[in-house]
């Protein structure tokens, strides 16, 4: 997963076959007072020459990435944030944040977020057409911009 990370069908696709990913936030999206999704696994994001060994989990990313982290996590934020309006969920806040944080993190991005932990929430933005389209707009210190969400209260913020 990348930049170029996409769900659903393409602009120009006449047929589409849903991912197993697609699948499972189709189900989260009939909760309807489901108001944030923590996702406990980070994405498996290739943007190195260091990436783990298949199956391993990843353990550190050096400072460098973490600008090209920041990109791909955007898009894929963004991606399921525009997905999970399309099916009608009413999720508002969307945290990639596992439950264990290594010790040697990279500094923070220019969104404030320090890998492995994102959070974002949907906003709706006018688009370079002048349309307004869903985004997933990051929160820098989550935790602190919204006291009453308990997934959050359980997460590690650092």
């Amino acid at each position: 997963m990348g930049a170029d990370f996409r769900l659903g069908p393409s602009r120009f696709a006449t047929e589409h076959t849903p991912s197993e990913f697609e699948k499972t936030l189709d189900h989260v999206a009939k909760h309807e007072p489901l108001h944030t999704l923590r996702m406990l696994n980070d994405p498996d994001i290739t943007y190195s020459s260091t990436a783990p060994a298949p199956g391993q989990l990843r353990t550190h990313i050096a400072h460098h990435e973490s600008m090209l982290c920041q990109i791909a996590m955007q898009n894929f934020a963004n991606e399921i944030m525009r997905y999970m309006v399309k099916v009608g969920s009413s999720i508002h806040l969307l945290s990639s944040s596992p439950g264990a944080v290594p010790e040697k993190r990279p500094r923070q991005d220019t969104n404030g977020h320090r890998w492995p932990v994102y959070t974002y929430i949907r906003r709706q933005e006018m688009n370079g057409a002048g349309l307004e389209e869903v985004v997933a707009a990051p929160l820098a210190h989550a935790i602190l911009e919204m006291p009453d969400c308990t997934v959050l209260a359980h997460a590690i913020y650092m």
